[in-house]
């Protein structure tokens, strides 16, 4: 069978890995690279479950909570019903690469969705509040999305 919205094999659900949460709830970290997420999730008393394809270090830094390599699109979203949160930072190089004001950027075709849109179905599934960082292009419409995506400045 294929995960839906995707090319790939669908993986059965599956627990969490052991997590000792004492209490505190448990954030889901999708497309987790370095932990910016997770970083402040963790500061504000979250376990966090980090899943990303591969471990990213940078010198001393690396993932700073529970990191499973697995790839987002094999992920069925019923193994996070225990989670209070899920946040996501999808791929948004394609995205970026639009927005130039160049014009050969402006002939591209639409960059492929895949990862952006498995946010949202993963979130769907485990019936769990679902923030997604990404920059403006990525921006769905609502009234085909079904769900409303802002901006905010600094």
């Amino acid at each position: 069978a294929l995960t839906p919205g995707c090319d790939r094999p669908a993986v059965s659900p599956r627990t969490l890995p052991s997590v000792e949460t004492a209490g505190r709830p448990i954030a889901i970290d999708l497309f987790c690279g370095l932990g910016g997420w997770s970083e402040g999730l963790i500061a504000e008393g979250y376990d966090v479950i980090g899943f990303d394809i591969e471990a990213h270090e940078y010198g001393e830094h690396k993932y700073p909570g529970n990191l499973v390599l697995q790839d987002v699109l094999t992920i069925h979203g019923s193994q996070f019903k225990d989670a209070a949160l899920i946040v996501a930072s999808p791929p948004c190089q394609a995205y970026s690469y639009r927005a130039m004001p160049w014009k050969r950027a402006k002939s591209l075709p639409p960059p492929d969705n895949t990862m952006f849109e498995s946010c949202f179905r993963i979130a769907k599934e485990a019936g769990c509040p679902l923030i997604v960082e990404n920059v403006v292009g990525a921006q769905r419409e609502p009234s085909h999305s079904g769900m409303v995506l802002c901006t905010y400045g600094v």
